[in-house]
């Protein structure tokens, strides 16, 4: 049995963009805040998880994460 469903079920909400580099520091300061390993994180184009991040990990793909798209993305919002 997939666990899929255990992360579709906890999936209620909806994605909207971020437009600007201080909207995306807005949503990891809100992640940080509410970072107790209840967060399914991957990538769009891979299956869900079947469990979330564990705390330490999370602030992991925060960081790496972040890096990335400001030292990739020469826009400046």
């Amino acid at each position: 049995m997939s666990e899929t469903p255990d992360y579709m079920q906890a999936f209620k909400g909806y994605f909207r963009g971020i437009k600007s580099w201080d909207e995306l520091s807005k949503l990891w300061d809100s992640l940080r805040q509410e970072n107790y390993g209840q967060w399914y994180v991957y990538a769009t184009d891979e299956r869900p998880p079947a469990s979330p991040l564990p705390v330490t990990e999370l602030e992991q793909f925060i960081q790496l994460t972040d890096k990335y798209l400001r030292d990739n993305h020469e826009e400046d919002y």
